[in-house]
């Protein structure tokens, strides 16, 4: 019995994820995105970011009130992160400098 090497495995097993995902129409795909956000809500700011970044490849619809939309929700993401390390520091008298270069980035 011949087996794969783990890495052919995961190889075989991304490929595989990938077809799935092309063969997905809209509904099941948006179904998939609403499923990922409810285990994971911290990528909704991954999403609006991929959204600002394909802003001008996308259907035009109405495109200054949905870019208004997406700085000001990406904003409110932003702010989010700045305010809990803000208030960690605050707590603390301090915090890491990886902390303090992210909350003055923001």
């Amino acid at each position: 019995m011949s087996e794969y090497p783990k890495e052919d495995d995961a190889q075989i097993e991304n490929i595989s994820i990938y077809v799935k995902l092309q063969s997905l129409d809209n509904v099941d795909l948006y179904k998939l995105v609403e499923h990922l956000l409810k285990k994971k809500p911290e990528l909704y700011q991954l999403i609006l970011e991929w959204f600002k970044a394909k802003q001008e490849s996308l259907p035009k619809i109405d495109l200054d009130k949905h870019l208004v939309a997406i700085n000001d929700e990406l904003l409110m993401e932003y702010w989010k992160d700045a305010r809990e390390i803000i208030s960690e520091f605050n707590e603390y008298g301090g915090g890491s400098e990886e902390n303090e270069d992210e909350a003055t980035l923001v």
